[in-house]
């Protein structure tokens, strides 16, 4: 938006076309930046600004240190891109700046150099009259440094060099042009030692004004004061002010006229009366899916990009408040097209491929309400309206509660304020308009109200709403339960102070979880426990003191044991080895074939065993000294072979006579041995004789328990034997074994006893002669 600049030759003509234009005047422009016309079809470009409502067009040629004049290549693009603008109808302005902070032009030679470059650019561009000097110098991105070494100022003191130089350079150059200075970020930190120094826009007019004033310049620096008027975010108002902070957005105007007031007044430079062009505003959009392919990266969370109707909402608010600042002649938006990046900004009227955003048509209607004068009217002396929608009137509520609200109002509201009898306890500044209460100590009854106030300060209070407030805590009681000892099943009841409280128990400190009366717990490990309990009323108040008890309890029931491994049935040797287990923890007691249980632990091995069955019970004696009632038992049967079993290892016989007692039990046949008296038998025992004298002898198995074959031989393998006397039964009837044989002196004889049929049992071998 441009006003009273439409034609100025010379110094007086320049003084008059900047001066305050009545509030509400015809004639305003409204632009935007953009450099879409330079490297596109410019005449395109162009149109689309057009057809958005558009009359101003803000491009860019960047400074490099060591440059005196723009690459020709890139002033022919500016040069047709502000033809073309020409063309359309809109008014192209240039903004000359260093590319970044590395490039600062803060030496003498390297001014000298930009004020050079400013010069080719203005000759080389006869269509432009405007040109913007310098972008944001007092961010660290584009300027550098910020602070001396003291903490003192050095970006405006540096600025202020250029800007005289550039100012100079311009104007002798051609004197009717038009210098722009300023175009200040629109917050900074103000803190020399930061990671990231940066001035507040306020601080910086100061320390550009104190420049000005001790270099005792008897000339101007600019025509016009260039500001960057974005919000803190897109979801913000454009009404939302910053009373308490150097930030300076739309509605801050009245501290942006002050500031340069209080910098400039009383000099050669204007102040308080100095033209203001709003020279950046944008309001970043969310990508609908539809256009999600025209764009790479991520939207930064900070931005909050708000819906399409919502930006049209914002940049009509902006070109009302606008219109009703005497000394503001411009705004320029941010851009014509999204930048398809989505890390930088998507608050164009046209999506990344030049097709229109839905908010399109009402930012041009507005910005042609604007240029007729019918936009709104100044001053703006309507107050918003302001409802109170939640929470409903005469409920109880906690220790915090949702407050809603509704405003609206010709212009635009800044935030609401939310009351609580008369006292603000918080606002909002965006939709939704909600904000919790946290109401502390408050009790009884209270009244909430809902404030909402526009740029221009009307302000409107809603309706009162009375609620009540209830933050006394219920107390907790324990009507029933363990106390000393008890069993491993308990139940707790218990009762708030309050009626509909709802209650969290906690057994052995564990987190509370919700429960009901009465609560129980079963298979308790034995030992001391806790419990706890805590209600919380209808309104959401806790009891900071939970009701508890303590208790120890008592283990009466005994473990369960279980063998996991071991001997079953029958097992060809007398080594057994068991693995047990128990229900909880503890320790074992072990039994073997009925002796007193002693203690033990798994494995329990047992060996050397005799031949037969045997029986292994094992119980388990918890830490509570419960034993097992039922302990774990396994019988199994040791087959032992007699050591007499195979052939190489007979038992030697001594004497004459002689008898020796022995068992074919578990005893077993070898391969390649003889069927003894003419039967296979199957447990075989072998012993050996040597004949002190040749002498007829007699051997027979009188006394033994089965009915026995008997047979004697010579031979030293089992499987190259002679046979010298075998029988089965000595005598009819009698199932015992005879033989009698010539034994000859020296000789060794093997004697063989089994049983018919593989019978087995108690041997008794008698010889004599």
């Amino acid at each position: 938006m441009f006003r009273g600049l439409e034609k100025a030759v010379g110094a007086v003509a320049l003084a008059l076309a900047f001066a305050p234009v009545a509030l509400g005047g015809a004639g305003m422009k409204i632009g935007a930046v953009e450099d879409a016309a330079k490297w596109g079809n410019p005449t395109a470009k162009m149109s689309l600004a057009k057809q958005a409502g558009l009359d101003t067009v803000r491009m860019t040629l960047q400074w490099s240190a060591g440059q005196s004049a723009p690459s020709a290549g890139e002033l022919l693009n500016t040069k047709n891109a502000a033809d073309a603008a020409r063309a359309a109808g809109i008014e192209p302005i240039v903004s000359i700046y260093n590319v970044g902070s590395s490039s600062t032009p803060n030496t003498a030679d390297s001014r000298a150099q930009f004020a050079q470059f400013a010069t080719a650019v203005v000759n080389g561009l006869p269509s432009v009259q405007r040109f913007i000097v310098g972008n944001e110098p007092n961010n660290n991105r584009y300027w550098m440094p910020q602070f001396n070494a003291d903490g003192s100022d050095a970006a405006a003191t540096a600025y202020e060099a250029l800007l005289a130089n550039t100012y100079d350079a311009i104007k002798a150059a051609r004197p009717a042009a038009i210098v722009i200075g300023g175009a200040l970020a629109p917050s900074g930190g103000d803190v020399a030692g930061s990671a990231k120094p940066t001035h507040s826009p306020v601080t910086f007019i100061a320390d550009l004004g104190s420049a000005y004033r001790v270099n005792g310049r008897t000339k101007p620096l600019l025509d016009v004061f260039d500001m960057h008027v974005y919000e803190d975010h897109s979801s913000l108002s454009p009404s939302f002010e910053h009373p308490n902070s150097k930030t300076i957005s739309v509605p801050d105007y009245g501290k942006l006229v002050a500031a340069l007031g209080s910098a400039f007044d009383g000099t050669a430079q204007l102040g308080s009366t100095l033209p203001i062009l709003y020279g950046e505003f944008g309001v970043e959009t969310l990508i609908p899916a539809a256009k999600a392919s025209l764009y790479t990266g991520t939207e930064p969370v900070s931005t909050h990009a708000v819906d399409e109707a919502w930006q049209a909402a914002s940049y009509a608010e902006a070109f009302k408040l606008t219109f009703c600042q005497p000394n503001v002649i411009g705004i320029l938006l941010f851009h014509v097209s999204d930048e398809p990046s989505l890390a930088a900004w998507q608050s164009g009227t046209y999506y990344a491929d030049d097709t229109p955003k839905s908010s399109l048509v009402r930012i041009r209607d507005s910005a042609a309400a604007a240029r007729a004068g019918t936009i709104t009217t100044c001053p703006d002396r309507t107050a918003p309206t302001v409802a109170l929608t939640a929470p409903a009137a005469g409920i109880t509520v906690g220790s915090s509660v949702v407050l809603s609200a509704t405003a609206s109002d010709n212009v635009g509201f800044g935030k609401i304020e939310f009351l609580v009898n008369g006292v603000v306890v918080g606002s909002k500044a965006y939709k939704p308009y909600t904000f919790t209460w946290n109401t502390g100590t408050a009790n009884g009854p209270v009244a909430i109200t809902a404030r909402a106030a526009d740029a221009a300060h009307n302000t409107t209070v809603s309706a009162p709403t009375t609620i009540n407030v209830d933050t006394t805590p219920p107390e907790t009681t324990i009507t029933s339960g363990p106390s000393g000892m008890s069993g491993q099943s308990v139940s707790f009841a218990f009762a708030s102070s309050e009626s509909g409280s709802t209650f969290a128990c906690s057994l052995d400190g564990a987190a509370y979880a919700a429960c009901t009366s009465p609560k129980a717990y079963a298979s308790l490990a034995a030992g001391a426990h806790s419990f706890s309990v805590r209600a919380t009323d209808r309104v959401g108040n806790v009891d900071p003191t939970p009701a508890s008890a303590s208790w120890t309890v008592v283990d009466t029931t005994p473990p369960e044991t279980t063998i996991t491994a071991g001997p079953a049935g029958s097992v060809p040797n007398g080594n057994a080895t068991f693995s047990f287990t128990a229900s909880e923890a503890g320790t074992f007691e072990c039994s073997l074939d009925g002796a007193a249980f002693a203690t033990c632990s798994s494995p329990q091995a047992h060996t050397g065993l005799a031949s037969g069955s045997h029986r292994f019970s094992v119980r388990a004696v918890d830490a509570s000294g419960n034993v097992d009632a039922t302990p774990a038992t396994r019988t199994w049967t040791a087959a032992v072979p007699p050591s007499n079993d195979a052939f190489a290892a007979a038992q030697a016989l001594t004497g004459d006579p002689g008898t020796v007692n022995g068992t074919n039990r578990f005893a077993t046949k070898e391969p390649g041995e003889p069927a003894h008296a003419g039967f296979a038998g199957g447990h075989s025992i072998w012993y050996r004789w040597t004949a002190s004298a040749t002498v007829a002898v007699t051997f027979e198995t009188t006394g033994s328990s089965f009915d026995t074959v008997l047979a004697v031989y010579r031979g030293t393998s089992v499987s190259a034997l002679t046979r010298v006397a075998a029988n089965n039964n000595a005598a009819v009837g009698v199932h015992t074994s005879r033989v009698r044989f010539t034994a000859s002196a020296g000789t060794k004889y093997s004697i063989a006893v089994d049983g018919v049929a593989a019978a087995s049992g108690a041997v008794v071998l008698n010889w004599h002669r």
